[in-house]
């Protein structure tokens, strides 16, 4: 049995099991494919819920303003910012495998080189301590608080001694999102007809649209990877893979947002009051 046979048998057996089982099986809600352009990332509902870039900015900004403070009570000297705005591009940018025409062409499967950024300044022990906080719950240089500046700013704003992370409910949703999404027969059509179109093509390539091919070779993309790339970008956009999947998955998360709705209001609540806290910290050190 060839791949796209045994893709075919899996989607079909998925079909009769969630048609023979409904009273056991996990309810398939309904979906719309996405309208998207070409190479267009999609948005699903559960991405509005996680940290944006210009909220982490935000949020980064306000941390280091409350460290800097600290160590200025203390007259231990602060080492330079580091708050740089942070960019990581839309968050299903790469969820299901290469989108992009542009970037197939110029990095294949690599990942695009990172920007550049500055090493971290050298500290000194005393800017350590004072920083990190101490093993021992005591105090640390010139009177720093035992949890350290960084750990002391981040009360400020999380209640704990942690920076903002996205709450582990949203991160084990999405999770379970993608994956009821790959097993649906829906998306196991659209993937086998994608397999099809690169078949047709000639190119090679891992078994599911959002694998990276098994070897790659080098630091740098070379023309057979490309060629394979581009195959990928133009066989999903001729069996609107992205769209299909994508709207399977939004129907997925929507359904699981409903689920846990009282946890998710939860999180929104405590997401707001820590921007609220942010922009009010920066705000009293704008007007000083």
């Amino acid at each position: 049995m060839t791949s796209r046979q045994h893709r075919t048998a899996t989607a079909l057996l998925l079909l009769v099991m969630t048609a023979g089982c409904s009273t056991s099986a996990p309810p398939v809600p309904d979906a719309s494919p996405a309208r998207l352009s070409a190479g267009e990332a999609p948005r699903l509902p559960l991405d509005g819920l996680f940290w944006s870039d210009q909220e982490y900015t935000l949020l980064h900004k306000a941390l280091d303003i409350l460290t800097s403070q600290c160590m200025d009570r203390s007259k231990v000297p602060m080492p330079p910012g580091t708050a740089a705005p942070v960019s990581r591009g839309p968050r299903a940018a790469h969820r299901y495998g290469t989108l992009a025409r542009e970037e197939a062409e110029r990095y294949g499967y690599h990942s695009p080189p990172p920007p550049a950024v500055p090493p971290p300044p050298a500290l000194t022990p005393e800017q350590r301590t004072a920083l990190a906080g101490t093993q021992n719950g005591r105090p640390g240089p010139a009177g720093t608080p035992a949890e350290g500046c960084n750990g002391w700013a981040a009360v400020q704003i999380t209640g704990t001694t942690s920076y903002p992370v996205d709450a582990e409910l949203l991160r084990t949703l999405d999770f379970e999102s993608f994956d009821l999404s790959r097993h649906d027969p829906r998306t196991a059509r659209a993937i086998d007809a994608w397999a099809s179109c690169m078949e047709a093509s000639g190119a090679t390539h891992a078994s599911s649209p959002d694998e990276k091919p098994p070897a790659l070779r080098g630091t740098q993309a070379d023309a057979e990877e490309i060629r394979t790339a581009l195959a990928d970008v133009s066989c999903k956009e001729k069996t609107q893979l992205v769209g299909t999947w994508a709207g399977v998955e939004t129907a997925y998360q929507q359904d699981l947002l409903r689920q846990h709705g009282g946890e998710v209001k939860d999180i929104e609540r405590g997401r707001q009051d820590q921007l609220s806290k942010a922009a009010d910290t920066i705000g009293k050190a704008e007007r000083r």
